[in-house]
């Protein structure tokens, strides 16, 4: 019998079991609150409640404290009451041990016991991101509003390993840049595609990346050349643009906007090892640094209304002003502070630069006031500027990668949009993944993979995303046809 032939008997199989034992269905307990239903299953796929155990096919409820099997070959999609969604690749294990979506009171623990999973979370996790775990036999998985697989690999992925050639893809990875070290009260992200995203510690930033601090809130944002930066409360700054490489030397840079609100800085190895490399743009003048710590705050609206009109010449009138600088006690009105904490801090516009004096206090006003030396902060500033993030501890594992062979057993864990997932073991760090990250989890080792999602766990077959099927899907081709265990040999017919 041919591997199409025997897909086809099991798909009449199958249909015909589950309309002949479609009674089973009512043989769930009274008390267990239904969950979801199934979009869709393919081969043998079963829930069991109890000692009741039902065959699950399109429609099938599902119930918190089900344990659901997937058969050799086999697959279903979950749709969970709070929008959550869910690939059960076959062979797999899985239990909805606890499920709440409802508003203030959002829960969700359900565990991995084998075999593999992609899911796209809902109004669980985006509402509380503490509230969505995943336990497995190695590590327990915590998401953050996210697009993610986990799989447990055993003896199939060193199979499929060996069939997998490397991907192609026309797609861009996106470099992690750096991560969110600490948070006080609201941090927003937006990516380059508009997509808004709320940030927690671990979270990964990316080049473009815009970010914002609630009222109330400050941040430390680590980067992976050692710098980091704390924004102030109601402050607004994007990554323009970022890229660090070990012995990358002038190729390695950091641009960085200040739009509004303030931040306090300690430069790293991109200033060290390209001294014109690292630049804050703010609306008054673009700061530059010498392997430094300093602060950078934007007073009111931190350029006033006649800057737009002749903005070259008095700018660059500005920076002249500042090599005789006055004094004054406390500025008024809208401009720039900027206080170079320890080592070299200059100021340059129209290719004009100034160098300021370390361990002095700067306020560069807008349009045509003289910049003043030794100024005091007013106190709504003092009160307002936040930790000093070299001071703030970074948790271990933030950067670091290892190798990891794909057909080593244990636990991938992969991000593939702007979400963010955690993987903890106990007595052992938490690892953060990011977009096209993985972190690798056994009983002996737990590290982030040098390279990404390896191939292995990016080409399954059953690794799609759960939130593209509709009821056209199987017209489609997005999901995998009922022979995708072997290796996708015939279409769908």
């Amino acid at each position: 019998m041919s591997a199409c032939t025997r897909g086809s008997e099991r798909r009449r199989v199958t249909g015909a079991a589950i309309l002949g034992v479609a009674a089973l269905a009512l043989a769930i307990p009274a008390l267990a609150a239904e969950v979801g239903t199934a979009l869709f299953a393919r081969g043998v796929a079963t829930a069991q409640s109890g000692q009741d155990v039902r065959l699950i096919g399109e429609g099938t409820p599902i119930f918190e404290g089900d344990v659901i099997n997937t058969g050799a070959g086999s697959f279903a999609i979950l749709s969970f009451s709070d929008g959550t969604r869910m690939t059960l690749r076959p062979d797999t294990v899985f239990a909805v041990e606890r499920f709440n979506d409802k508003s203030g009171e959002e829960s969700a623990l359900m565990r991995l016991f084998k075999g593999g999973l992609r899911a796209l979370t809902g109004l669980v996790s985006s509402r509380n991101p503490d509230a969505f775990k995943l336990e497995t036999t190695v590590a327990t998985i915590g998401i953050r509003g996210t697009d993610f697989s986990a799989r447990l690999c055993g003896e199939d992925c060193a199979v499929e390993a060996q069939q997998t050639t490397a991907a192609e893809t026309s797609e861009e990875v996106k470099r992690v840049v750096g991560r969110v070290a600490f948070v006080s009260g609201e941090l927003n992200g937006q990516t380059e595609n508009g997509q808004p995203r709320r940030l927690l510690v671990g979270a990964a930033l990316y080049e473009a990346d815009l970010l914002e601090t609630g009222a109330d809130s400050f941040a430390v944002l680590a980067f992976d050349d050692d710098s980091r930066v704390t924004l102030q409360a109601e402050t607004t700054f994007l990554v323009r643009e970022h890229f660090y490489s070990a012995g990358g030397a002038k190729k390695n840079q950091a641009f960085y906007q200040l739009i509004k609100g303030g931040l306090r800085a300690v430069s790293g190895l991109i200033s060290k090892e390209n001294p014109d490399g690292y630049k804050v743009e703010t609306p008054v003048a673009i700061i530059g640094v010498r392997s430094t710590k300093f602060d950078l705050i934007c007073q009111g609206a931190c350029v006033g209304e006649d800057t737009a009109q002749g903005k070259n010449s008095l700018l660059s009138s500005i920076l002249n002003a500042l090599i005789s600088p006055v004094h004054a006690a406390v500025p008024v009105g809208d401009g720039l502070y900027v206080i170079a904490r320890e080592g070299t801090v200059y100021a340059e516009r129209d290719d004009k630069r100034v160098f300021l004096l370390e361990n002095e206090t700067y306020f560069l006003r807008n349009i045509t006031a003289l910049p003043v030396v030794g100024a005091e902060l007013p106190l709504n500033i003092i009160q307002n500027l936040g930790p000093l993030p070299e001071e703030t501890e970074v948790p271990p594992g933030f950067f670091d990668t290892e190798p990891v062979a794909a057909s080593d057993p244990g636990l991938f864990v992969a991000v593939y949009d702007e979400g963010h997932a955690t993987v903890e073991q106990a007595d052992g760090p938490t690892l953060h993944v990011g977009k096209d990250e993985a972190v690798y989890a056994s009983e002996t080792r737990v590290a982030k993979v040098a390279g990404g999602v390896p191939d292995v766990i990016r080409q399954d077959a059953y690794n799609f995303n759960p939130g593209r099927f509709t009821g056209m899907s199987l017209l489609g081709g997005d999901v995998p046809s009922a022979d995708a265990g072997e290796r996708m040999e015939c279409a769908v017919r």
